[in-house]
């Protein structure tokens, strides 16, 4: 795992100022490097926030092929995944509210 390619990765990521300089780097890493970082995107929790800001910036060519394909279909999972859960959130809801009952949510939805 490439610890430059960690650094450009949450360049990326950057609220403020220019990325373009961190997208650029990362076309000079190898699809090894990218493969051996996948793992960390994913346990980091960026892995669909980066694919993301790169689909917004319009920078989907900043990573090898391969990497951006699993990235989308990572992505195209997840919000089927939130839409499932939100369907099932909303089914409770309706019955809890039916049926009287009190209740809190506690935690929400990670949206990308």
């Amino acid at each position: 795992m490439s610890r430059d390619l960690q650094r450009e990765i949450a360049g990326c990521l950057r609220v403020a100022g220019s990325v373009d300089e961190h997208l650029l780097r990362l076309r000079k890493f190898s699809a090894q490097e990218w493969q051996a970082s996948i793992r960390w995107l994913h346990l980091s929790g960026i892995a669909l926030i980066f694919w993301d800001r790169l689909q917004t910036l319009k920078a989907e060519w900043a990573v090898p092929p391969q990497v951006g394909a699993d990235l989308a279909a990572d992505l195209a999972d997840h919000r089927l995944r939130v839409a499932a859960m939100t369907r099932e959130f909303d089914s409770l809801n309706r019955h809890f509210e039916r049926e009287g009952i009190k209740y809190a949510v506690l935690k929400g939805f990670a949206l990308v």
